[in-house]
C-alpha cells in the first residue's frame, strides 16, 4: 500500500508538474501573444500617424496651392484694372487735347470773323464816305449851276 501511496503521489507530483509546466508554457504563449498584438497595435498607431501626417502636409501644400491662385488673380485683377485706368486717363488726355485744338481752332476762326467784319466795315465806311463825297461834290456843282 504504501508503494501505491508513493505512485499516487508521484503520480500526483508529475500531474501537477506537468500542470505547472503547461501554464508556464500557456502563461509565455499568452505573453508572446499578448506582445505581438501590442507590437500589431504600435505598428498601426505608427502607420495611422504617418498617414495622418501625410494628410495634413498634402492638405497644407493644397490650401498653400489654393492660396497661391487666389493671389495671382487677385493680383492679375488688379492689373487689368490698373490697365483700364490708365487707358481710360489717355482716352481722356486725348479728349482734352482735341478739345483744346477744337477751341484753338474756334477762336482762330472767331479772330479771323472780327477781322473780316472789321475788314468788311472799314470797307463800307470808305465806300460810304466816297458815296458821300461824290453826292456832295455832285451837289455842289449842281448848285453852282
Amino acid at each position: 500500500m504504501v508503494r501505491i501511496k508513493q505512485s499516487i503521489s508521484s503520480s500526483k507530483k508529475r500531474d501537477a508538474r506537468s500542470v505547472k509546466e503547461q501554464s508556464h508554457t500557456y502563461d509565455a504563449l499568452k505573453k508572446e501573444q499578448i506582445n505581438e498584438v501590442v507590437m500589431k497595435n504600435k505598428e498601426k498607431k505608427y502607420m495611422i500617424m504617418k498617414q495622418e501626417n501625410l494628410i495634413k502636409k498634402q492638405r497644407k501644400l493644397l490650401q498653400e496651392k489654393q492660396l497661391k491662385e487666389i493671389k495671382r488673380n487677385y493680383d492679375e485683377r488688379i492689373r487689368s484694372e490698373i490697365d483700364k485706368i490708365k487707358q481710360r486717363e489717355n482716352d481722356l488726355a486725348a479728349l482734352k487735347q482735341k478739345e483744346i485744338a477744337l477751341i484753338m481752332r474756334l477762336q482762330n476762326t472767331q479772330t479771323m470773323q472780327t477781322q473780316a467784319f472789321a475788314e468788311l466795315e472799314a470797307l463800307l465806311k470808305v465806300q460810304h464816305d466816297r458815296f458821300i463825297l461824290k453826292s456832295d461834290s455832285n451837289s455842289d456843282s449842281t448848285s453852282y449851276k
